[in-house]
């Protein structure tokens, strides 16, 4: 007798076609309001002012966009469930480092400008944004780890985690600038 198996499929509703062409409506504008407005986009620039409109781009791009279309991609691709958990995985990466990268030229901005770092509100709040999305991609990680790999024992299992901890850190340490 031939397994029965199962296939998940939800098609793309209207609501994220829409979200989807909203974002990069949104991320059109932003590049215009940035380029034409703002005087560029330049992380290795002499004008500072330049390297702070990175911020606001990546900041939109990965923390918004890209983890926006992580979660649609997830639920609304139609292919293998494998295939959506690494699109899914990937794009929160590619947001992780791009979130890393716009904290990065908002101190290379304020550094340029001999500004103190970390004086409003809006800055605590970015860094614990930015610091519990890395958790919670690093927790799924774990999880999928876990799930993937037969793991028989707490020692394999402790192993993988610290394994997974030291990439991060090595990750982490390649993106300080």
């Amino acid at each position: 007798m031939d397994p029965v198996t199962y296939q998940y499929y939800r098609p793309a509703s209207r609501i994220t076609i829409f979200a989807h062409l909203f974002g990069l409506l949104a991320l059109i504008l932003m590049l215009v309001w940035l380029l034409h407005y703002r005087e560029g986009v330049n992380l290795f620039s002499y004008y500072a002012n330049q390297i702070f409109n990175v911020h606001p781009l990546l900041m939109f791009l990965g923390m918004i966009f890209l983890s926006g279309q992580a979660l649609m991609a997830y639920k609304t691709e139609r292919t293998d469930r494998k295939v959506q958990k690494v699109a899914h995985f990937l794009l929160h990466l590619a947001a992780i480092c791009l979130g890393i990268v716009g904290i990065h030229a908002a101190f290379k901005y304020h550094d340029r400008r001999n500004l103190r770092d970390m004086y409003s509100f809006h800055s605590w709040i970015g860094i614990a944004t930015i610091c519990l999305y890395i958790l919670q991609v690093y927790i799924y990680q774990l999880n999928i780890q876990r799930r993937i790999g037969d793991l028989n024992s707490m020692g394999e299992f402790l192993t993988t985690e610290l394994i997974s901890l030291k990439l991060w850190v090595h990750i982490y340490n390649l993106l300080r600038f």
